[in-house]
């Protein structure tokens, strides 16, 4: 009769190590490639809040206050808002980044700082 022979321990564990580098490897890879995408979101939403803002201005002769300014005096188009999705990242009147950073804004020159 042939025996049957199965996988040793130290088989499994070398298996279970292989696989355990190649999974955070490709979390790091996954972490840095969301970043750089949230970077790209930023950069997208500070030029349309720069757009908007001057829109703001066109029509009430004055820069806002602060961005909340934009999303409550109901100056940004619907499909706008939903670009920005104020509902989730403006708290307490400041309005937060894809990082999770407040977008300083100067309102004496109409521009985000950041």
């Amino acid at each position: 009769m042939k025996s049957l022979k199965g996988y040793s321990t130290l088989e499994t564990l070398i298996v279970l190590i292989i696989i355990s580098i190649f999974i955070s490897i490709l979390y790091s890879r996954y972490k840095k490639i969301e970043h750089e995408a949230k970077l790209s979101i930023r950069g997208r939403e500070i030029y349309t809040l720069n757009l908007m803002i001057e829109l703001y201005k066109s029509k009430k002769g004055r820069y806002p206050d602060n961005l909340s300014t934009l999303f409550l005096e109901g100056v940004i188009d619907n499909k706008t808002i939903e670009f920005l999705n104020p509902s989730k990242r403006l708290k307490n009147g400041k309005f937060y980044d894809p990082l999770g950073e407040e977008y300083l804004y100067d309102n004496n020159t109409g521009k985000i700082i950041n």
